[in-house]
């Protein structure tokens, strides 16, 4: 089975269309641990008895108090006066009740409506970011909430998702994002709310001063060193993340032997990958044979990363094409057999034929896609591979029929 994934992934090297992930030095990212033992020792962060409890989820007037603590307001706001709280489900008697008396003053917080505040239920990812932007003192609209990524898109442009955005495609299986946004309404942690703090402690505040400055957890100094090395390690990806997807859009041109359309490009690249790792790039269409690959991540301009024209009808020979095509499908062809391969394999291990789902997921269900073929068992108990890929005729690449028996 090794040597059948082995031919897969080969396959796929052929095509151009392997993940490439960043690897960043403990300088270049920041991590849950390290955040949070940062924020500790700054006295902005605490657990219970010496427990950060970076597991647990946060509920709604916990972070209320994060927040207290973080602005080094926690002895006012203990005792803040709860005569104006009007949020129906927070009794004035109850030990959060001045907490949240405080916040509702400073508009950190405007509950879920003018009578609810949402006492006892967790915070969501998106509702903690909106918590940052207010503390950062920045509004968050109806419209951002009406929006589906809008709260998102805002701390994503004010800079306070750079390491969150890292972290995911670091120490997270990136495969099971489709977007970092995708959890704007779970349960938020406290291993990823330690890292939304420290990126708003990196983050400016509406008058300017990067918050830790203000709240004395890093000096200038410190803060132009730290979004130095980022912007810096995010440079060096991106121009490497442009010319990946530049060599892309050749290969895509040279399988189809035509100009393959932006969404098409998007989708050979996997143009959302690149967001799992907090950066921002895109594709273009300048006309009908040429493109452009742009950056548009938070603090990195044009000068830092010029964009790149890709002109197929200059970039490409037609030997090029037709070699690539050649390879294709014998590539094509070589995944067909190792299909055969594997069926028999788990067969033997089975006892019996294998269902069609569990050769795929033998295979793996993202290599099956991005192989374009498709199994099918016929009447007589055969197996069949067909391709699926529109570029190549049947008479090029031919159904593979088999039988286990």
């Amino acid at each position: 089975m090794k040597k059948f994934k082995s031919h897969i992934i080969g396959f796929i090297l052929v095509l151009n269309v392997v993940l490439i992930s960043l690897q960043c030095s403990a300088k270049e990212i920041v991590s849950q641990n390290y955040a949070a033992q940062f924020l500790q020792e700054k006295g902005l962060f605490q657990g219970y008895n010496g427990d950060l409890m970076l597991d647990k989820t946060v509920r709604r007037e916990e972070m209320i108090v994060i927040i207290s603590r973080l602005l080094k307001q926690e002895n006012i706001a203990r005792y803040y006066p709860t005569d104006e709280l009007k949020f129906e489900d927070v009794q004035k008697d109850n030990w959060s009740a001045p907490y949240i008396a405080w916040a509702y003053s400073r508009g950190i917080t405007e509950g879920y409506d003018e009578n609810t505040f949402g006492y006892g239920n967790y915070v969501t990812y998106q509702e903690a970011l909106a918590f940052l932007i207010r503390i950062l003192g920045y509004d968050v609209s109806n419209e951002m909430w009406l929006q589906y990524n809008g709260v998102n898109d805002k701390a994503y442009e004010l800079g306070l998702m750079r390491n969150y955005l890292k972290t995911q495609g670091k120490y997270f299986d990136v495969e099971e994002y489709l977007m970092a946004y995708q959890h704007n309404n779970e349960e938020l942690s406290r291993d990823i709310l330690v890292i939304y703090v420290y990126d708003a402690l990196l983050t400016e505040t509406s008058d300017g001063i990067n918050l830790g400055v203000k709240l004395g957890a890093f000096s200038n100094e410190e803060v132009d060193n730290t979004l130095i090395d980022y912007n810096k390690s995010n440079i060096e990806y991106i121009q490497y993340a442009l010319k990946t997807i530049k060599e892309n859009i050749i290969c895509l041109y040279m399988s189809t032997n035509r100009y393959p359309s932006v969404d098409e490009i998007n989708d050979y690249v996997d143009i959302t990958h690149y967001y799992k790792q907090g950066i921002m790039v895109f594709v273009e269409r300048v006309d009908d044979h040429t493109y452009k690959i742009k950056n548009s991540t938070f603090g990195v301009t044009e000068e830092d990363v010029p964009s790149i024209i890709v002109d197929l009808n200059n970039s490409v020979s037609t030997q090029s094409v037709e070699k690539y095509r050649k390879d294709c499908i014998e590539n094509t062809k070589l995944a067909q057999w190792q299909t055969e391969r594997i069926t028999r394999e788990l067969s033997n291990i089975l006892g019996r034929d294998p269902e069609i789902s569990e050769i795929i997921n033998e295979i793996g269900v993202e290599d099956y896609n991005r192989i374009k073929i498709n199994i099918i068992k016929l009447d007589d108990g055969r197996y069949r591979v067909i391709n699926t890929n529109p570029d190549f005729s049947s008479e090029e690449i031919s159904d593979y029929t088999f039988t286990i028996q």
